[in-house]
């Protein structure tokens, strides 16, 4: 380790201070940063495990909606003409024209700008279990999405029963790769690349 004087100290703690708004300044931009992956499935695929497990207390700490903002609702129930298998064979990056496309594509039937409580994941539930009017043509798929970050981690488990259990055609999570779970990990039907 490299002993400083104070001097040398003292001018490379004033080069830090004076860097360090430079580097928090601005809302974070994940699309710039290349920080958002998607994960689609269907209901024939193994999911991994920790879309089906609550998160631990402990060393799975991930953004906060605030750190994590795309600009789409949280959760949504969207009728799809397109699988989105065939347009996303990789996990990503997800670009901003990407979501563009995908908001234009959709026809929302249900939307929760935040996913935050029992009763959000509730109201998701009600609303499953009524019959859905796809009025799209055979050609439409039935999609749930989930913006995944640390504020609504808890409630994933949740989502991933309410779409099995309504036997939706596609569930689709999008998520910053940096940050658990990591499911790109995990044998999927989608290809990873390097980023």
């Amino acid at each position: 380790m490299e002993t400083l004087t104070r001097r040398a100290y003292l001018r490379r703690l004033a080069l830090v201070l004076a860097a360090a708004p430079l580097g928090g300044c601005g809302k974070r931009d994940p699309f710039a940063e290349r920080c958002v992956c998607i994960h689609i499935f269907e209901p024939g695929d193994r999911l991994p495990p920790p879309l089906l497990e609550p998160p631990r207390r402990r060393g799975q700490s991930s953004p906060s909606r605030h750190d994590f903002d795309i600009g789409l609702p949280e959760l949504l129930v969207c009728v799809m003409p397109v699988r989105l298998l065939d347009v996303h064979r990789y996990f990503g990056p997800v670009t901003r024209g990407h979501r563009d496309d995908l908001e234009r594509a959709a026809s929302l039937r249900f939307v929760r700008a935040t996913l935050r409580s029992a009763e959000d994941l509730e109201a998701l539930r009600a609303f499953l279990r009524r019959p859905l009017a796809v009025g799209e043509g055979r050609a439409a798929l039935t999609t749930l999405i989930l913006t995944l970050h640390g504020d609504n981690r808890r409630w994933l488990p949740g989502v991933v029963e309410a779409w099995r259990e309504a036997r939706l055609d596609q569930l689709v999570i999008l998520k910053d790769p940096t940050t658990p779970p990591w499911l790109c990990e995990f044998p999927a039907r989608q290809l990873n690349r390097p980023w």
